[in-house]
């Protein structure tokens, strides 16, 4: 994981332990899922939140597939995930910026 984002030991270790124990815990994907991309150490658990929020609507009313990569969710650019994944469903853009909302109010 080292060598691929060595960046990551920038940070404090609270915040790694926060962010592996929110991924693994909270969104259900395998410790294996940081060693394919351990990028995802590198993005907010609030982006990490945000888009899986708007990924589980989607799954909820069969616009998403059920099994997505973590770095796929998160590793792509806000206008790419609208694009990709948002406008999948014609309420999609009125939910996103209800999620966001939501979790700005709740910081």
């Amino acid at each position: 994981m080292l060598k691929r984002a060595p960046h990551i030991l920038n940070q404090k270790i609270e915040v790694l332990d926060e962010k592996l124990s929110f991924i693994v815990n909270n969104l259900g994907y395998p410790l294996s899922s940081m060693v394919r991309f351990p990028q995802c150490m590198s993005y907010t658990t609030e982006r990490v939140k945000l888009r899986h929020l708007m990924y589980d609507w989607l799954k909820e009313r069969g616009k998403a597939t059920t099994a997505l990569a973590l770095g796929s969710l998160i590793a792509c650019s806000d206008k790419m995930f609208i694009k990709r994944f948002v406008s999948l469903h014609p309420d999609g853009p009125k939910v996103w910026e209800n999620i966001k909302k939501a979790l700005s109010s709740s910081e």
